[in-house]
């Protein structure tokens, strides 16, 4: 689990364990620069995680 935790710290960690939304955040961010479009990287977040982008899920929160 720790070595799973600290892949999210990447270059910029701090290997404590912990995932801030920062770490999180740079961690997708560096991701999706290696990716060839948008679409592919939403599509890759919906597999990992389960979590569909889609209108009719009741917990997707309005962008608007």
């Amino acid at each position: 689990m720790t070595e799973f935790l600290n892949n999210f710290d990447g270059a910029r960690g701090n290997n404590d364990g912990k995932i801030s939304k920062e770490e999180f955040f740079d961690y997708y961010t560096d991701i999706s620069m290696n990716l060839p479009n948008d679409e592919y990287f939403v599509k890759m977040l919906e597999s990992s995680w389960q979590c569909p982008e889609d209108d009719s899920d009741p917990y997707a929160k309005s962008t608007v």
